[in-house]
């Protein structure tokens, strides 16, 4: 090894300059692509849980919710909520389902869930009530 000039030790460096050409063949690799997972949207049920509503108690509220699921049922704190009086559950075709509660009390305070089937399984809505003075 010949002498080091340029600061390296024990290293000998060439350059090249001009025209020659140095080739290498790299060995074969294989290369896979796969395909981008898609992007999945939440169901707009999902998208709307969350909300909170403030009702004046005595008061009437309506709870809309947006989005194509069937065999839809509303539930109150994890419980079944039956049509009465008080409570009115409507849905216009797979898309638009309500809850109308007629005269809002203390005891309406609480988390509604509108419960849906999709093709892709149940879907649920939380709504909060919070009755106030």
């Amino acid at each position: 090894m010949g002498s080091d000039p340029g600061g390296v030790g024990g290293t000998d460096m060439a350059v090249t300059m001009g025209s020659s050409r140095s080739t290498s063949t790299l060995p074969e690799t294989e290369v896979t692509v796969s395909e981008p997972e898609p992007i999945i949207e939440p169901h707009p049920f999902q998208a709307q849980s969350g909300s909170v509503i403030q009702v004046k108690r005595g008061q009437p509220v309506i709870i809309e919710i947006f989005g194509d699921a069937g065999d839809v049922r509303w539930l109150y704190e994890d419980q079944p909520l039956p049509n009465t009086d008080l409570y009115e559950q409507t849905s216009d075709g797979d898309e638009f389902h309500s809850l109308y509660i007629k005269n809002v009390t203390r005891d309406n305070h609480g988390c509604y869930t509108c419960q849906g089937q999709t093709e892709f399984g149940l879907v649920c809505c939380d709504i909060h009530i919070q009755v106030v003075n």
